[in-house]
């Protein structure tokens, strides 16, 4: 049984087209005594303070200049009242069960830190971008849960991370602090996201997830050479993706080689995907 009123953090950098989307999701069936959602807009040059503030006036909005993501959560952090948190990506659909199924999974116990399954829709996608998620789904760190997007925190949870430094790779930054034996993935819950819909949004997103991790100083890479050992492992079982792998491969490449670029971007993503998005 979970406590009756927790908080959701959504950090929003330009979000008018999916915000409505995201918040429609989460409080389908929701009582607003039980679930206290910040939206933490940073940087937005759009409307979406004020489409939030008009369509869904149970939601505090708090404004911040600067565009940084950890800015952000650090910001709703120190407004949510005391308890479990959950942080929560604009771009995600969450419904309300499985946002109190993550919440009750760390409400009380020793756990640091809940999290569920990322279904991604490449529906309206191009036939490339879909050749790299048949692959990139089949990755040991997305079939044993995304440690992203959406993820529970408990009251120890947020005292151990404290105050997010600014960093580029907020969810494996958090990933690293948190040891995994404190980290419960719940099978049943499942969140989505939308994939880019072009080769060049695809690029960007993964680049940045590259230079994110650089910027960690993660080292010799073991743990995502082990994973990425993993995966390899997976696809010479199947060889019915066999014909992905080529794509993979070259956009990973390329991806990796742009991630050496100098970009005076705070907060890049993928924009492709919010251009046709339903309110």
């Amino acid at each position: 049984m979970i406590r009756n009123r927790f908080s959701v953090i959504i950090p929003a950098f330009n979000e008018e087209a999916v915000i409505s989307r995201t918040l429609n999701a989460l409080s389908v069936n929701a009582q607003y005594d039980q679930i206290d959602v910040i939206v933490v807009c940073n940087g937005c040059n759009d409307n979406t303070a004020s489409i939030v503030r008009d369509k869904f006036p149970e939601t505090k909005v708090l404004e911040l200049e600067e565009a940084s993501k950890t800015g952000a959560i650090n910001k709703g952090l120190s407004e949510a009242a005391d308890g479990p948190v959950l942080l929560l990506d604009a771009d995600v659909s969450l419904d309300i069960d499985a946002a109190r199924a993550l919440i009750a999974s760390v409400d009380n116990t020793d756990i640091d830190a809940a999290i569920g399954h990322m279904r991604v829709v490449i529906d309206g996608a191009s036939w490339m971008v879909k050749a790299f998620y048949n692959i990139w789904m089949l990755h040991p760190y997305i079939t044993s849960g995304k440690f992203a997007a959406a993820i529970a925190l408990s009251s120890g949870g947020r005292r151990r991370i404290g105050r997010l430094p600014p960093v580029i790779a907020d969810d494996t930054y958090l990933r690293r602090i948190i040891p995994t034996d404190r980290v419960v993935v719940l099978p049943k819950v499942h969140f989505y996201v939308q994939a880019p819909r072009n080769v060049q949004s695809l690029l960007r997103v993964r680049a940045r997830v590259y230079r994110g991790n650089r910027q960690l100083a993660i080292g010799p890479h073991r743990e995502h050479q082990k994973e990425s050992r993993g995966l390899l492992s997976i696809v010479t079982r199947k060889p019915g993706v066999w014909i992905y792998l080529p794509f993979y491969i070259g956009i990973t490449a390329i991806a990796k080689a742009m991630s050496h670029s100098r970009s005076h971007v705070k907060w890049q993503r993928d924009c492709s995907s919010r251009a046709n998005a339903i309110q």
